[in-house]
């Protein structure tokens, strides 16, 4: 967790004299819209994954969303905005990838504060054991007890484990095999892997598991909840074929559309910075039908953002309720 210092200070005393609220006032015609990944009971899973946001923090978020904010759903917040503009602070809520405690531990705190979300899935995880290889990565760097990795693989040479930099570390390896292709990456990650040889550990299992398309449907019934197109494979649209972007768009939404989800016609980029989408990829969820795009982008959004760039605010669990507020 991020330790208390001069910015936590300053969030703090910009609460108390009440900036928080001038700042909402001031936004007010500007949808705000939050992304989440997951929720959990598990303190230790809060603390070792910024990506899940421990229960009772958001509990006290949704309290002061749906207190201070009309919490709407994504399609039809986006639609008031773009017909003429917001008559007070909106908010939206997102949960990109499709973990299983976005239904068994996320859902009933939604249903208690009657707030609707947006999740979008990577379809070809969903039903199944995988989990991203992103989070398979991080845990065979933090787990492993040996000394050394052999990164020749992507030009990194022999490298140290465990030092003061081992987070850069991990940063330069992670950013390297997502520069590799969609082809190529398997056999990238197995020659790391095999190397790391990290033993399994239920904190990095259990909260990356996907749900199942069940659940999907049972989420969709509940009239709170719709799914949206996050690719298949999880994959950065902007570094794949011409064909691989269509297919990893279309197929995404045309499965959900399959498995009788409650669709939102926006779709969600995969890491989703200004690098990792192009005009291919805006093209293509165009013509799947979708009027809108989220990004990891920070910002809110006007009736002048593009509508294929929407911006968002990320909360983790390395969010104070300051910082949130």
């Amino acid at each position: 967790m991020t330790p208390p210092g001069l910015g936590h200070s300053l969030r703090k005393l910009a609460c108390t004299v009440g900036s928080h609220h001038a700042g909402r006032n001031i936004h007010r015609k500007e949808l705000l819209i939050v992304m989440y990944h997951g929720v959990t009971q598990n303190p230790a899973v809060a603390n070792r994954w910024w990506h899940h946001v421990l229960v009772s923090d958001f509990a006290r978020q949704l309290h002061y969303l749906t207190k201070h904010y009309d919490v709407q759903p994504l399609d039809k917040a986006l639609a008031q905005l773009w017909a003429g503009g917001l008559e007070r602070p909106t908010a939206c809520i997102t949960f990109d990838d499709g973990y299983r405690n976005n239904h068994t531990v996320a859902f009933p705190i939604l249903k208690e504060f009657h707030a609707p979300a947006t999740i979008y899935v990577a379809t070809g995880m969903i039903g199944t054991q995988q989990r991203l290889w992103t989070v398979e990565l991080d845990h065979a760097f933090t787990a492993t007890s040996l000394p050394n990795v052999d990164l020749n693989v992507l030009g990194l040479g022999t490298a140290k484990l465990h030092g003061d930099d081992h987070r850069l570390l991990f940063k330069k390896v992670l950013d390297g095999v997502k520069e590799v292709s969609q082809r190529d990456r398997p056999s990238v990650l197995k020659t790391i892997f095999d190397q790391l040889e990290a033993p399994e550990d239920p904190l990095t299992h259990e909260p990356f598991l996907m749900m199942s398309w069940d659940e999907v449907r049972a989420l969709s019934k509940s009239g709170l909840v719709t799914f949206g197109g996050h690719t298949v494979n999880h994959e950065i649209v902007s570094r794949l074929t011409d064909e691989n972007v269509r297919t990893e768009i279309l197929e995404s939404i045309e499965t959900i559309e399959t498995h009788g989800a409650a669709i939102s016609k926006t779709f969600a980029y995969p890491n989703g910075g200004l690098e990792d989408f192009d005009v291919r990829a805006v093209d293509t969820v165009r013509q799947a039908g979708c009027h809108g795009a989220v990004t990891t982008v920070e910002g809110l959004c006007d009736d002048d953002t593009d509508h294929f760039g929407l911006r968002r605010i990320g909360v983790g669990s390395d969010t104070s309720f300051d910082q949130f507020r």
